[in-house]
């Protein structure tokens, strides 16, 4: 089951506040981008955060999984 249309534009619509955010559609999923570097995978209807240190500072808890 590939991620929706909708589901994008609902997960862009939250991030509204930062600049530079692109997708790209990728074998029926998206990725999203941030000032030009892969930040996010949407699969499935989940939000994927790529683990990188300044990212994971900000979550309390983190449940890793393969996309």
């Amino acid at each position: 089951m590939s991620c929706s249309k909708e589901y994008l534009f609902y997960i862009l619509d939250q991030l509204f506040d930062l600049e530079e955010i692109t997708y790209r559609k990728m074998m029926g999923e998206y990725i999203i981008d941030y000032h030009g570097k892969i930040a996010v995978y949407l699969w499935e209807k989940r939000f994927l955060i790529k683990p990188l240190p300044s990212a994971m500072k900000l979550l309390n808890e983190i449940i890793y999984e393969v996309p």
